[in-house]
């Protein structure tokens, strides 16, 4: 590591060097370049049940769901 700072080595220059670059893909991304936004979002009302927070889930075609509470009404969360 210390060799690396001594050249000036940077983060991104690791992530165009390392082999396979799946690693350094990552250290270059943003959440914004991979989140999922608009309807691909599943979010629901803490209050829903299961049954409908699956089929909230099922609509964005997503394998995961934001759970919310009356706070965050202004998402328009189903």
């Amino acid at each position: 590591m210390a060799v690396l700072e001594a050249r000036g080595f940077k983060q991104g220059d690791f992530a165009k060097r390392h082999p396979s670059g799946a690693i350094g893909r990552a250290l270059l991304l943003r959440v914004g370049d991979i989140m999922r936004s608009g309807d691909r979002n599943a979010v629901a009302r803490e209050g829903l049940s299961v049954k409908e927070s699956l089929l909230v889930m099922t609509q964005a075609k997503s394998g995961s769901l934001s759970v919310v509470n009356g706070a965050a009404s202004w998402w328009g969360v189903y």
